[in-house]
């Protein structure tokens, strides 16, 4: 089985809810209720570059980025693999 299938994606999905949605926003565009709070407005997951890799998407997300916590230490087993294969969904699906 492929790592991103519909499952992990699906799994990303209410992680991204949980964890991202409060500063990425409902549709990952970066305008969540607290990127205004924020001094650096966080990154519109949907505008992504589409050659992005699924590594560079799982290092940010575990080691962080400028405000954006280092998730790692909150997630577990393949759910930073789920939320990335969840942000490449959305990137990819992005109009």
């Amino acid at each position: 089985a492929r790592v991103y299938d519909e499952a992990s994606i699906k799994r990303g999905e209410k992680l991204f809810k949980k964890h991202c949605q409060k500063c990425h926003g409902a549709e990952g565009k970066g305008n969540g209720e607290l990127a205004t709070a924020l001094n650096i407005k966080p990154a519109n997951l949907r505008t992504l570059p589409k050659d992005l890799s699924r590594t560079y998407i799982l290092v940010q997300i575990k080691e962080g980025k400028g405000n954006m916590p280092r998730w790692r230490d909150f997630l577990k087993g393949d759910e930073a693999k789920d939320l990335t294969n969840y942000i490449k969904e959305l990137s990819e699906t992005a109009m």
